[in-house]
């Protein structure tokens, strides 16, 4: 009976084992997959999205069921816990068991299914997101939002995961071998550089030939593996032609590089193979390449098409200066090439007046590609609207592109520069609200007053000191047409007042354009500041013959104008019939008729969309007017071109031969489509539509803690929790659940607002701080709500209180810089600096969380008394300490505590609070690195750096797990623990085994110098560490295998047909230990081994030793020990070694 229970025991510890890691797979993995299905299945339905909104109905109704799903994957995890209760109580009774056998059957088909189920309509719901543009970034213009774009760029999934990006060179054959070996990190790297790799060549570890080095400027992030130069002398394995001096070479052969799976980032984050959450790459373990010829490069790396994409083209803007609007989401891109192979790229990015930290990203060929390929390098940054309106000024930035090859030559710098400016500035409105003093102009826009740099204006162009309005025309379409058809001429700066337009040249000169009339819009014409609508004059008003013109707008504010054919701005290309490019900017007179697109709006008022704009979501029904549509066939379209080789169909619900009733597709993505109509074949000018975002996030912000829960007027308060988005509203009411929007006060609601400047960054997506005024008079307690910018969402205003007290100001946190680092700071380090307000000389004091406890509310911060706190200040004897005289900064070391269990702060992200005179202040988090990468111990401080264990990656006086030195420890055995053999691998000190009086083991081996220099009917020999019996010595137990001609590279398989037959065994005594003898004939006759041939022996654990007394008259013979590091990959199980 006991046998039967504890049978039960076990089954039922199984069941539930493997129920809990089903129930993990199906309601954790959508967290890791998918980042759109958090706390799937049982959240609150407003969570789910389910309320009525703006969302596609399709939409809506695939997160139903994903919502049933989990309620149904719930149950189905209760049914199988109710079948594992039903088998352990059934004492034996068969109709108990088996019916507990079919409840668990049947709850684990369900599972399964369940499982399936789901993946099928996260499958559905991923791609109507994406076709519906979910996940883009969104920026409405709040106040409060990031202001330098490392802020604005939150790790996402591809910097989250630690990776080894890129190993090179990863390629068939190098035809080079001054050859460096690199290896590009998602992270810092926080193991040492030497400890990174293994290197083998041709199946020997030769890594501790090689040194190691991280790459000065990378951050940790690439690590370089090189021959080492001998002082004095060339580099050895070089050749002399195009050789340059203090250049390393690597040996040439094959070699394999692999990282080691001890790495760890400085974040304590292990190393991660193959497919993570990122999707961009995957994760590298190993990289192959042959140098098989002595050869130096020469050659530098080049780059081709670098520059910023425009999202209305798909391709580089060819602005030499672009101004781009703030709020969108830009691609870098540039593709780089060498003759011998690619190393790695670093892109970097940096505001032109420093007032941002650069932004550098380093990457290098992946595992989906060879390192002699073509590198597309292709990054996206997302540019905040906070950015310019922290500034209230245009921000130029300059980007530059570099490369390594696989060797030691880097390519020319490429550099472009951009103007970010308001999305604000091309709406052809004067928006006061936003800093303009006139139509786009003002502000973030740019200035049309004095200047010092072109980018300084509205204009872009700066003389002598004083902004100038010059229009610069960027692309006409079509550049082709017969004389009355019309054509697009888009650009800047034509101004909102209409101009001029005209067609000639200097030599032929110039006749005026007809600027296009369109009935039945908001502006009654097709002039505006960034497109022009003119219609082709006749070129046999020009004297002579003309077949080709410039075009010509002139501004009628400034009167200054730009031409297609000047140098002022780009020249539109025309690519005749034949396929043949011209970039002379030059219009060609054809007798092609087209039909004429004049205006793209929105039809009808529409979800709060008026009748008649020229912006709208997709799936926005839209009216197109102009003329000779006619009627349509088969053929005819309304397109929308986004820069991709095939332009979007549309649907028509309406065609006249001056009207096109259609809707922006689903399919096209937020940004500036450019919509064309086909007749006949034949294609109209192009129109811009723009394409805003659908707000279709149901994503809601989340508090988590408040500190202080009482703030006094003049302070500031820290909130945390998740999902704030990059910027929003913060509120509060005495009511619970009151109604709250921006710029009202409507519900008793007080709208709160983040610190002013010099704080930045105060608004995170896991932290707020927010300012009570000074002049704040209503005392008492409130409400707090959150409401994100982008979606509009809010925290339900019910929980989350604070209770605004009287008193002086409390010492106050908006910044901390920087807000990462080592605890125990390096003597070079200035300090972290705290920004803030109300900080009091002598009396303030800041307090670091030591890790003694754990931290769940408000009230652990609010207890600074406790052990859970270092407590820090002037009386801390602390060089760095200070507080500035107009107490608005404070300077400081990391908290320690001598002789404590919890000296300072451990490796995690923990906060940091501020008090004086007994006033208790906000905190900010402080996020603390791995001590392993900070090298060596803090002097004068007692701490050894924690390498396993609990405490990993933090200081601390004794690691957890650690035997104090006063301590004693002894063990014992009631038996005698048996001997294991293992094989003995041994050579003459020099590695050559001829005259030695060493017995070499194993023989023959391409380990050992000349050991391959081996006569046909010679013998194979390996020593063991002990006797063995022979009786195990068989051919089950040792196997040869051949492996190739030796005119190539060792080629195991392990194939039945490659594995040699009727081997002679022998083991004999030797001097180290026993050996084993291997042979093929039982005498001479005939040869051993066939000529030219690679063999590779391999031992398994069937090996066994004689027996061996324990004692108490027991006998054991133990198996031999398995060496994984001698093992290759892929071999016959239980292998021990292997030898070639």
């Amino acid at each position: 009976m006991r046998h039967t229970m504890f049978q039960h025991h076990n089954i039922y510890k199984k069941i539930v084992i493997g129920t809990i890691l089903v129930s993990l797979l199906i309601f954790l993995a959508p967290h890791v997959a998918f980042a759109q299905a958090a706390d799937f299945g049982v959240q609150n339905v407003q969570d789910q999205g389910l309320g009525l909104s703006s969302q596609p109905l399709q939409v809506t109704v695939v997160k139903v069921i994903r919502a049933i799903l989990g309620f149904l994957g719930l149950i189905a995890v209760i049914i199988v816990l109710y079948g594992g209760y039903v088998y352990m109580t059934a004492g034996g009774n068969e109709d108990k068991v088996s019916q507990a056998k079919m409840i668990l059957r049947n709850g684990v088909i369900g599972l399964t299914i369940i499982l399936f189920s789901f993946a099928i309509v996260q499958f559905i719901i991923t791609r109507l997101n994406q076709a519906a543009g979910i996940g883009t970034v969104t920026d409405p213009n709040p106040l409060g939002g990031c202001t330098d774009v490392v802020s604005c760029n939150l790790p996402g999934a591809c910097e989250d995961v630690f990776v080894a990006q890129s190993i090179t060179p990863d390629q068939s054959t190098a035809d080079v071998n001054n050859i460096v070996i690199r290896a590009v990190f998602t992270k810092s790297v926080g193991t040492p550089a030497g400890e990174v790799f293994q290197i083998v060549k041709k199946d020997v570890d030769v890594s501790r030939n090689f040194t190691y080095r991280f790459v000065e400027g990378t951050d940790k992030k690439v690590i370089e593996a090189t021959m080492p130069l001998e002082e004095g002398t060339d580099a050895a394995n070089c050749s002399d032609e195009n050789y340059i001096d203090g250049t390393e070479c690597v040996p040439v052969g094959t070699y394999t590089v692999s990282i080691l799976d001890t790495v760890v980032a400085t974040d304590g984050q292990g190393i991660s193979y193959e497919q993570t959450a990122c999707t961009e790459f995957d994760g590298m373990k190993s990289a192959k390449f042959n140098a098989p010829t002595e050869a130096n490069d020469v050659r530098n790396p080049t780059w081709q098409g670098v520059g910023i994409l425009n999202p209305e083209t798909n391709s580089p803007f060819t602005d030499p200066e672009p101004r781009l609007p703030a709020g969108e989401t830009y691609t870098f891109v540039g593709t780089t090439d060498d003759d011998n192979g690619v190393g790695y790229t670093q892109f970097h990015l940096e505001a032109t007046d420093g007032s941002e930290t650069p932004v550098d990203i380093f990457r290098g060929p992946s595992s989906a590609q060879s390192s002699d390929d073509p590198y597309a390098f292709s990054k996206e940054l997302f540019f905040s609207s906070g950015i310019v309106r922290y500034t209230n000024a245009p921000k130029r930035y300059q980007y530059t592109f570099t490369t390594w090859d696989i060797d030691h030559h880097v390519s020319a710098v490429q550099t472009g520069t951009f103007v970010l400016v308001g999305n604000h500035c091309f709406n052809q409105v004067m928006d006061e609200d936003l800093g303009e003093t006139d139509i786009d102009i003002g502000g973030a826009c740019g200035s049309d007053a004095s200047c010092t740099e072109d980018y300084q204006c509205a204009s872009g162009l700066c003389v002598e000191g004083q902004c100038v309005v010059q229009p610069k025309i960027t692309d006409v379409d079509p550049m082709d047409g017969a004389p009355g058809s019309w054509v697009t001429i888009r650009g800047y700066y034509f101004g909102n007042e209409e101009g001029t337009v005209e067609f000639g040249t200097e030599e032929d000169g110039w006749i005026p354009a007809n600027i296009v009339q369109c009935t039945d819009v908001l502006t009654g014409d097709s002039w505006n500041n960034t497109y022009v609508i003119v219609e082709v004059p006749n070129n046999a008003d020009f004297a002579g013959t003309v077949t080709s013109s410039a075009i010509r707008v002139t501004n009628s504010t400034s009167n200054l104008s730009d031409a297609t054919n000047d140098d002022f701005g780009p020249k539109p290309a025309y690519t005749d019939p034949d396929g043949t490019l011209f970039e002379d900017g030059l219009f060609r007179f054809t007798n092609t008729t087209r039909p004429g697109l004049c205006a793209v709006v929105v039809d009808g008022d529409q979800e709060g969309i008026l009748d008649g704009l020229t912006t709208g979501p997709p799936g926005i029904r839209i009216r197109a007017m102009g003329r000779k549509f006619g009627t349509r066939d088969d053929t005819d379209n309304i397109t929308f071109d986004i820069g991709t080789e095939t332009p979007f169909s549309a649907s028509v619900f309406g065609w006249e031969d001056t009207l096109i009733k259609t809707e922006v597709p689903l399919a096209v993505a937020p940004g500036n489509p450019v919509v064309h109509v086909e007749k006949n074949g034949v294609e109209s000018n192009g129109v811009p539509f723009r394409v805003s975002r659908p707000d279709l996030s149901d994503v809601k912000p989340l508090i988590s803690d408040i500190d202080p829960t009482d703030p006094t007027p003049g302070s500031f308060v820290t909130i945390y929790g998740a999902h704030f988005g990059q910027a929003g509203y913060v509120y509060i009411s005495p009511n619970p659940g009151a109604t709250c929007s921006h710029n009202n006060d409507a519900d008793t609601c007080t709208e709160l607002t983040v610190p002013p400047a010099p704080c930045q960054n105060t608004w995170t997506d896991t932290q707020i701080i927010i300012d009570i005024p000074d002049e704040f008079s209503g005392l008492g307690t409130y409400y707090v709500t959150v409401e994100r910018a982008d979606n509009g969402l809010s925290t339900e205003g019910t929980n989350d209180l604070i209770s605004i007290q009287s008193g002086d100001p409390k010492p106050s946190i908006c910044q901390l810089s920087p807000n990462q680092g080592p605890a125990i700071l390096p003597e070079e380090h200035p300090g972290l600096v705290f920004s803030g307000k109300n900080f009091v000389r002598g009396s303030t004091n800041l307090y670091f969380w030591n890790g003694a406890g754990d931290i769940t509310s408000s009230t652990d911060v609010d207890n600074l008394d406790s052990d859970n706190w270092i407590t820090w200040g002037d009386n801390s004897g602390d060089d760095r300490w200070g507080v500035s005289t107009d107490k608005k900064t404070l300077t400081s070391s990391v908290g320690f505590a001598n002789a404590s269990l919890h000296p300072t702060m451990p490796l995690g992200r923990w906060p940091i609070a501020v008090a004086a005179n007994g006033n208790t202040g906000n905190s900010v988090n402080y996020f603390v690195t791995d001590c392993r990468v900070q090298g060596s111990v803090p002097s004068g401080t007692g701490l050894q750096c924690c390498t396993e264990g609990p405490d990993t990656g933090s200081w601390k006086t004794i690691c957890e797990g650690d035997v104090r030195s006063s301590g004693y420890v002894w063990r014992f055995t009631t038996g005698i623990p048996p001997e294991v053999p293992y094989v003995l691998v041994q050579c003459g000190d020099d590695g050559v085994y001829k005259g030695r009086n060493v017995e070499p083991s194993p023989i023959p081996s391409s380990e050992w110098v000349e050991s391959e220099e081996m006569c046909i009917n010679a013998t194979a020999q390996v020593a063991i560490s002990r006797e063995i019996d022979a009786r195990t010595v068989t051919t089950s137990t040792v196997l040869l295998y051949t492996c190739g001609s030796t005119t190539g590279n060792i080629n195991c398989t392990y194939a039945d047909a490659d594995k040699v037959s009727g081997l002679d065994l022998d083991v004999q005594s030797g001097d180290d230990g026993y050996v084993i003898v291997i042979k093929k004939a039982s005498d001479l006759s005939s040869p051993n081994f066939e000529p030219d041939t690679w063999y590779r022996v391999l031992l398994t654990t069937g090996i066994k030793t004689s027996p061996q007394a324990l004692g108490g008259g027991n006998l054991v013979s133990t198996p031999l020990r398995v060496e994984e590091a001698r093992v290759p990959g892929t071999v016959p199980e239980n292998t021990e070694i292997a030898f070639s």
